[in-house]
């Protein structure tokens, strides 16, 4: 996708968003779109939103996915107790799920 769509992707995601409280599937759209524009830090709110949406649901699997994602994007921020206490709770989310 180029540039321009994807930030009229993320415009409209926050037209929406204002609107009305996205799902968590949407918001996880809408961190990536921010993400591939260059917001990485309005991308890591919108993350973290998804991931509390996640758990809200009761969704563990969904929640520590978007925990693993928000541990990558601290660490490419050299923000690594950060990127540290987001994998931990991805590890804690997981426990007593049996792998596949």
């Amino acid at each position: 996708m180029s540039f321009r769509i994807l930030r009229g992707v993320v415009f409209l995601f926050a037209a929406v968003a204002a609107e009305r409280p996205l799902e968590a599937e949407d918001l996880e759209r809408f961190a990536k779109a921010a993400f591939w524009i260059g917001a990485a830090n309005g991308a890591i709110s919108i993350r973290e939103s998804a991931y509390e949406a996640f758990l809200a649901r009761g969704d563990n699997e969904r929640a520590a996915q978007s925990a693993l994602t928000l541990q990558r994007q601290h660490a490419a921020m050299l923000q690594d107790s950060v990127a540290a206490a987001w994998l931990t709770q991805a590890e804690w989310l997981l426990a007593g799920i049996p792998e596949s």
